[in-house]
């Protein structure tokens, strides 16, 4: 064969090959698996109820809801960046990639631990389990509890008080209710009566917040210990209330958290590439390699406005209104409801919390990698 004709074969078999990859893809969005699956909540109203012999018959209620992919991805985003690193690309595809190395949807469309979280070596499961168990407090507090902004009580960089070991996050709901949240995580079917112990201890230890940035105080919350379980390798959620309190108080400037909430579309805005709006009022959305990651019109150009400025005094007062305004959205709306069902249609492939941010995987979404491709067109 002539070396022309070789040359020629080889670029037909490199197009067949590439055509294959991206039928593949096709089919994937197609799927069930590429849109997401359901998983079980179980809530309980106390620790003994929890560790009882009796088990699962002791919870107070259970319910099978809805987690997208895309959902999936933007509470991994929102988790991104702790106390003085901020985050950035990398990170970002640390974070999405981690998340979908943990978990995956079954042929039944279950959320289920993949094989390689549920078998690997107890450290990496220790540290893999508290992120997961943090990505269900992410969902618990918006879907369940209608909390726009979860913030974390332990950054350094944020406490102005730290005289005790707190629980891991704050929330406020949109009605001005405040919330506690421990996130735990096992491979096992529940928590281990001396974890829930430990994360009734750190609840407990907190009798005020304050907002350093405004002057108000909390003195009445809501507390939960929510962990990621596997019962026979099935993502659960169990929600524990635990009773009581003890003395302690925490500082720490919800101005600064609610930035640093919003850190990955800071990010976003600051190296991705902003895509084009087919009007004003779209979503401002920018390219993030695996997803595209935004906010609404008013939110991004907060978010705009405080990234030039070295300050971000009166930003959680500002976001608050700017999320009050769009919540009668029917965008929103339709989101924030915890019972949405999941539809196999290209709109799954998009998620929008309830502090605007919106996540929207690309067409070469897959779980196991970012791209099918490299990012420069090669196999």
């Amino acid at each position: 064969m002539e070396p022309g004709a070789i040359a020629l074969a080889a670029i037909y078999w490199v197009y067949c090959i590439r055509q294959l990859k991206r039928l593949a893809v096709a089919m994937f969005v197609g799927s069930s698996n590429s849109i997401g699956g359901r998983f079980c909540i179980r809530f309980f109203d106390s620790p003994v109820k929890h560790g009882s012999s009796i088990g699962y018959g002791n919870y107070r209620n259970d319910r099978s809801v809805c987690l997208t992919w895309s959902d999936l991805a933007r509470y991994a985003l929102t988790l991104d960046g702790f106390g003085a690193v901020k985050p950035d690309q990398i990170s970002a595809d640390f974070y999405l990639a981690l998340v979908r190395q943990l978990l995956d949807v079954d042929s039944s469309g279950q959320w289920i631990g993949r094989s390689q979280y549920l078998g690997g070596e107890s450290s990496f499961k220790t540290a893999y389990s508290f992120f997961l168990g943090s990505v269900a407090a992410a969902y618990m507090a918006e879907k369940e509890y209608g909390a726009s902004l979860l913030m974390h009580v332990l950054d350094p960089t944020l406490l102005a008080a730290h005289k005790g070991r707190y629980c891991d996050f704050f929330a406020v709901k949109d009605d001005g209710t405040a919330l506690l949240f421990e996130a735990k995580g096992t491979t096992k079917s529940q928590l281990r009566g001396s974890t829930v112990a430990s994360a009734r201890r750190q609840l407990a230890s907190i009798s005020s917040v304050k907002d350093t940035s405004s002057g108000r105080t909390y003195t009445s919350f809501e507390r939960h210990i929510v962990g990621s379980c596997m019962p026979q390798g099935l993502f659960e959620i169990h929600d524990i209330d635990p009773p009581g309190k003890e003395p302690g108080t925490v500082e720490f400037s919800f101005d600064e958290a609610a930035w640093f909430h919003y850190g990955a579309v800071a990010a976003a805005m600051s190296s991705g590439e902003a895509l084009p709006r087919s009007h004003p009022n779209d979503f401002v959305m920018f390219d993030c390699g695996a997803v595209e990651v935004g906010a609404p019109s008013a939110i991004s150009e907060l978010i705009e406005e405080y990234r030039h400025i070295a300050t971000h005094d009166g930003f959680y007062g500002k976001i608050r209104d700017a999320l009050a305004q769009d919540l009668e959205t029917d965008e929103m709306k339709l989101e924030r409801s915890p019972k949405i069902e999941v539809e196999k249609s290209e709109d799954s492939l998009m998620s929008i919390g309830r502090d605007g941010i919106v996540v929207r995987l690309k067409s070469d979404y897959a779980p196991y990698g970012f791209f099918l491709e490299a990012p420069d067109g090669s196999i």
